[in-house]
């Protein structure tokens, strides 16, 4: 019988990594505040005819519901996994551009040290996983 050969490319199927994280009452307003924007990208994109917008919209709803469970028990950690740490970034990225071009609000030199603070939170070397 021959040996069996093993082939040294990669099965193609990337293991989720999930990350643990709990966030303060402040952050996770500051979080569902930087959801709006891109809620509004999402409605103007809806009829766009991009194959990834499905898998980024439905990553994006299950982060929004995370993030309305964990107001409802604040400081309790919560999984996220590499697209939802993806998603999480870019929302805070955008709002604080949107804060820093836009918003003439008192409180937006606080706001915008939330989001970075909250960023230095998140996990950097995270690369998403199309499933």
């Amino acid at each position: 019988m021959k040996p069996r050969r093993t082939s040294s490319k990669p099965s193609g199927k990337q293991h989720t990594v999930l990350h643990s994280i709990a966030f303060t009452v402040e952050a996770l307003t500051i979080l569902q505040a930087s959801f709006v924007t891109l809620d509004v990208m999402f409605s103007v994109n809806a009829n766009s005819s991009n194959p990834q917008l499905p898998f980024a919209l439905d990553t994006f709803m299950r982060v929004r519901q995370k993030i309305a469970d964990m107001l409802l028990a604040p400081g309790v950690a919560i999984s996220f996994d590499s697209n939802e740490v993806v998603i999480l970034r870019v929302s805070l990225q955008i709002y604080g551009i949107e804060l820093t071009c836009t918003n003439t609000a008192s409180d937006r030199v606080y706001r915008l040290k939330l989001c970075e603070q909250i960023l230095c939170l998140l996990p950097l070397d995270v690369p998403p996983i199309n499933d």
